[in-house]
């Protein structure tokens, strides 16, 4: 309806902006005399079709910001949000980033997953390899159930891989694994085009978290969806097990794991160091 009034407004505007122009010449029948009536209908198409333009653009911006606002709503923590009832909404697809991901991976979590993989929904859990170094930077007081957020990660690895040896064959190739050797910047839930999401914080699990709403069709929900998009394509490997010597080897022949300053490096830091 908006679009109605604001192409409606635009016309009367251009139409009034062309009178002023041809009033002192004599208005339009200056025109009706000059030229044959086809002049006066391209005229009008003209008119028309920049009012037209002109909508569908103001329209096509409102709706951006009308995204973008929707991804400045959220809560004080995810445990208030009743993340089971939204998996079993999904019609399309998946797709959940964090550390460990106890709250997707326990038997009530999997249920779920099995549930929207019978109704062909493509599910993505994507998170920290327990074989990694780097899950050692987050901190174990926060973990209360494990002792620390590599046994959390083992857990979840160990669930969803007996998890996948049981699906059905049909079922099997829409649930995918994925590892990463890094601590993700924040914990994503995205469910067809709905996302949760929120950075990681020191003195919160990613569980007790506050966090943001928002859509992946535009605004800051487009921007995680490719952010974890490109994490998953780029920094993720799918696991083949859950032995000790796999997860480590996986960890330690990734690139980001073991990049170490290369010695012009260290001598542009030194450099900048200097008092």
């Amino acid at each position: 309806m908006k679009f109605v009034f604001v192409a409606g407004g635009l016309s009367l505007a251009a139409f009034g902006v062309l009178w002023t122009l041809l009033e002192p010449i004599g208005g339009f029948e200056t025109i009706n005399d000059a030229a044959s009536r086809n002049v006066m209908n391209y005229i009008t198409l003209c008119i028309v079709s920049l009012a037209v333009g002109t909508g569908i653009a103001l329209k096509r911006s409102y709706d951006a910001q009308a995204d973008g606002a929707r991804g400045a709503g959220g809560g004080t923590s995810r445990l208030e949000v009743d993340f089971r009832a939204l998996l079993s909404n999904a019609k399309d697809r998946i797709i959940v980033v964090g550390i460990s991901l106890p709250t997707f991976t326990n038997e009530a979590g999997l249920r779920v997953v099995r549930d929207a993989l019978k109704r062909k929904v493509r599910v993505d859990l994507v998170f920290v390899n327990p074989g990694s170094p780097a899950i050692l930077q987050r901190p174990s007081r926060l973990y209360q159930s494990y002792d620390g957020p590599a046994i959390a990660a083992a857990a979840s690895l160990r669930a969803c891989l007996r998890f996948r040896g049981e699906l059905d064959p049909e079922d099997a190739p829409n649930f995918r694994i994925h590892l990463t050797n890094f601590l993700p910047s924040c914990a994503a839930v995205i469910i067809d085009e709905s996302c949760l999401w929120h950075p990681y914080f020191v003195g919160h699990t990613g569980a007790s978290s506050p966090y943001l709403r928002g859509n992946t069709s535009g605004g800051f929900g487009r921007e995680v969806l490719k952010h974890v998009l490109s994490v998953i394509e780029e920094y993720s490997v799918e696991p083949k097990s859950c032995e000790w010597d796999a997860l480590s080897e996986m960890a330690t022949k990734d690139p980001l794991v073991r990049r170490e300053f290369t010695a012009p490096e260290k001598k542009s830091i030194r450099s900048s160091l200097s008092l």
